[in-house]
Parts: C-alpha cells; structure tokens; sequence
C-alpha cells in the first residue's frame, strides 16, 4: 500500500521544531467566552455556556455557532459533562482521523503521526478549512471520551471477513457523511428524488 510519507512535512508548525517543550496548542493565543443564544422572537434561551476555550482571534460568531451546534453536549467523563474547549474538538476530530490513518497502514511512524496531527490541528484552529457537520457531531466520541452510542443500523465493508456488517455502536465507526446518492439517476426534485425519498 502506498502511503503518505513522502507528503508529511512540517508547514506551519515549524515553530515546534525549536521549541520541542511546546504543543501545536501552544502556537495560538487562548481566551474564555460565553456563549448566549436566544430564539429572536420569543426570547427563550437557546444555548447558555459559559467559560468556554476558543483562539482568541475567533469571532463571537464562529464561537456561538462551534459551542451551540458542535460541542459535544453530553456523556464526557470530566467535571463538565460537556466540551468546554475548542481544543477538546479539535483533538477529537484530528487524533481519530490521524489514528485512521495508522490503522490503515498509511502512516507508519509516531513522527509522522505527530506532524500531521499538528499540522491538521493547525489548520483547524487558524481556520483554514472546516470538516462537515457530521465530522463535527460524531467523529472521536468513542476514541476520546469512550462514548459508543446506541445502535442506529450503521454499517461497514469489513475487510477480514470481505463482508458487510452492522456496526456493533454509533461511533466506533462513525457516520461522517452527510450526502448520499440513492441511486445513479440521483437528483435533488422531482419524482425519484433525494426529496421524495426523505420528505
């Protein structure tokens, strides 16, 4: 299998090179915000959290719309129950991509490993690129909180027994995709549609 040792350089994080006590954290400046959403109209609170980790060069925008829609909410095992910390994410998202990578025989040493989980981070942090929301719901709950979810009727090509399975939890295999094509003559209306399916 090819894999991508050839591509894995140092780009942004060059900084850690000299500074090896340090983290890709580290490269950006931290600050707490609150976040408080109400409904326009009626007033009701919408989302109300306090204390909250974000870069500091984020937009009270960007951090209401990270905590209310992506923040993991619940089921974490600290004191919070809940994320708090736009580094919590970034480290949920980043270190199960990177781990996928290993396991899939693409990366092959732990130096390698690092760069690209910190340059991914920094990308991520400095805002650079965003994953799609079901990489933000769901990808890591399992690998770093431990949290598997029901069994929804997920499932995966497993390639030790060339076979199609049902995933025995929601996220140790995680739904990460949000678009699908129901068939080859795919469309978005009219009859066979992706809304006829759906609505």
């Amino acid at each position: 299998m090819v894999g991508l040792h050839n591509l894995i350089t140092r780009r942004f994080t060059l900084d850690l090179l000299d500074q090896p006590d340090k983290t890709v954290y580290d490269l950006f400046e931290w600050e707490t915000r609150d976040v408080l959403l109400k409904d326009w109209k009626s007033g009701r609170i919408l989302t109300d959290m306090k204390n909250l980790e974000f870069p500091a060069h984020y937009s009270q925008t960007a951090c209401d719309i990270i905590a209310s829609k992506y923040f993991r909410k619940a089921g974490l095992p600290t004191k919070a129950g809940h994320e708090t910390s736009m580094r919590q994410v970034a480290h949920r998202l980043v270190d199960f991509w990177v781990s996928a990578l290993v396991d899939e025989g693409l990366i092959a040493d732990d130096d390698q490993r690092q760069i690209l989980y910190d340059e991914v981070v920094f990308a991520l942090l400095a805002q650079m690129f965003a994953p799609n929301s079901p990489q933000w719901f769901n990808t890591g709950l399992k690998r770093s909180y431990g949290i598997a979810g029901g069994r929804s009727g997920l499932w995966y090509y497993d390639e030790n027994t060339g076979e199609v399975v049902e995933s025995a939890d929601d996220y140790t295999r995680t739904q990460a995709s949000a678009c699908f094509i129901l068939s080859i003559e795919d469309k978005l209306l009219g009859p066979h549609s992706i809304t006829e399916g759906y609505v």
